[in-house]
């Protein structure tokens, strides 16, 4: 800054120098198990905004977050000012510990066996060819607390099913079998084991073999869509017993399977980190809602069902769901099949083309409003997610075509599907869209069980046509 009072090279008594102090970096030392100092260690640093992926990928230093130990076993890293973990790795063992952020002495990291499990996927009794399996950290991975995944860490199942991991982190961690609704995998259920591995303990697993092998079908009811099937569901089969013991940031949420599954865990902070820590199945359902879930022990369960219609983006709230409590015997168990009764879900009303929609909902200045204000004129009725990433890349489309509705005297309308208010006030404010915003009284009760999503409103209130983009909105429109 120059100026007549501060001026940059001024030698008279009013000149002040100002030089930006490099911070200390993070330094500490790695060792092996006999305690002597581990050269060429892969030492990285995870932050809250940079993520570390453990595995055994090549070395890359394209960030300045990954280094390696010298001949006595040191290393150093730049200081981000933030909390931070270092984790350690070679072929001697694993190491990882988490430290605040003005702590620049990460000590001494003693490197711990690596773990190694192996096992086999069977589903229906026959073992599966390229199914992928996951080895995940059982970690809570906060936004304000430093990153640590193991993407890295996948296998495909060989012919006869099997599958081996030989370097594993001696820690809580969960082994699935990835399983989703978006295309079918050719099997239909993946199973999720718990796992508090030891320093050089070894592991086998049998994945869908051992136990009942559970069968049933669900049946939608009430007003169901022509183009609604059982497809685009998310499905869990929960075991109501601890698995393993949750790290202490995760225990101290207060989470307890014995008292029964909570959907809502799938939507809070640390919910899904606590499921990592119990035996549960992803169940897949056909169209027509058949399901088969195998290898599954004596136990008590939660069968938890959700229903969505094909996603235009990302799913909010299920057309239908309801949770099933399931006694597996162990007569069940030993016979190798048990059929459950049939599983009705009543599915909430959709608001079609034709239909007159009279949603609920609150502005942003916090008074109430319902779609029913709009009559009198056409209405681009806008629905989101403060968290939604497709909502956010159509924005600078939306407001374009708004623009030139506004010219044409449309009225343009968001509603949020948010459960978190105070997430979505802060983006109303950070994305500045220039038409009113509210976020629905009851979103579960919208029929809208995917976003972004657009109606079309006549000057009745009358849907007129539905659109999952702006290129189809503005076809619509013309």
């Amino acid at each position: 800054q120059t100026g007549p009072e501060f001026r940059v090279g001024d030698d008279s008594p009013r000149t002040q120098d100002f030089a930006l102090q490099p911070s200390p970096p993070i330094t500490g030392v790695v060792l092996d198990t006999d305690g002597k100092p581990v050269e060429m260690a892969e030492v990285l640093m995870a932050t809250p905004t940079e993520d570390v992926e453990v595995g055994e990928g090549e070395y890359d230093f394209s960030n300045n977050q990954k280094t390696l130990t010298d001949a006595a076993g040191r290393f150093a890293l730049p200081d981000s000012g933030m909390t931070f973990a270092v984790v350690a790795q070679a072929d001697a063992g694993f190491a990882m510990a988490d430290f605040p952020a003005d702590q620049h002495d990460a000590g001494t990291l003693r490197l711990r066996p690596w773990a190694s499990v192996r096992g086999r996927f069977l589903d229906g009794g026959k073992p599966v060819n390229e199914a992928t399996i996951f080895v995940n950290l059982v970690r809570l991975n906060r936004l304000d607390e430093p990153r640590v995944f193991t993407q890295e860490m996948q296998i495909k199942t060989d012919v006869d099913g099997r599958f081996e991991f030989p370097r594993v982190p001696p820690a809580p961690l969960n082994v699935s079998v990835y399983l989703g609704p978006w295309r079918d995998e050719g099997f239909r259920s993946g199973p999720s084991v718990p796992l508090d591995l030891k320093p050089g303990q070894q592991v086998e697993l049998d994945l869908g073999g051992a136990g009942a092998i559970v069968k049933g079908k669900v049946t939608l009811t009430g007003n169901v869509p022509d183009d609604l099937d059982c497809t685009y569901s998310l499905n869990h089969l929960i075991r109501r017993e601890p698995g393993i013991t949750p790290p202490p940031d995760i225990a101290k949420l207060g989470f307890d399977i014995r008292n029964g599954w909570k959907e809502i865990w799938l939507k809070i902070e640390g919910g899904h980190e606590y499921i990592s820590t119990l035996w549960h199945w992803f169940v897949k359902l056909a169209p027509d809602g058949a399901y088969q879930i195998s290898g599954v022990p004596a136990g008590d369960y939660d069968l938890a069902i959700e229903i969505y219609a094909k996603p235009t983006g990302c799913l909010v709230e299920p057309l239908g769901r309801t949770v099933v409590p399931v006694t597996v015997t162990a007569d069940d168990a030993a016979r190798g099949e048990m059929r459950l009764p049939e599983i009705k879900v009543e599915v909430v009303p959709v608001s079609a083309v034709g239909d007159t929609p009279k949603l609920a909902f609150r502005l942003a200045d916090g008074k109430t409003g319902s779609l029913t204000d709009f009559r009198g004129k056409s209405t681009l009725v806008l629905f989101w997610a403060s968290w939604c990433g497709p909502c956010r890349k159509h924005l600078p489309a939306l407001k374009k075509l708004h623009e030139k509705l506004a010219e044409r005297g449309y009225a343009v309308v968001g509603l949020a599907l948010d459960d978190d208010a105070a997430a979505w006030r802060a983006a109303v404010e950070q994305l500045e869209m220039p038409w009113p915003q509210g976020r629905l009284a009851e979103p579960g009760k919208s029929g809208v069980s995917s976003v972004p999503a657009y109606w079309l409103l006549d000057a009745d209130g009358k849907i007129v046509a539905k659109a999952d983009t702006p290129d189809e909105l503005a076809e619509a429109i013309k």
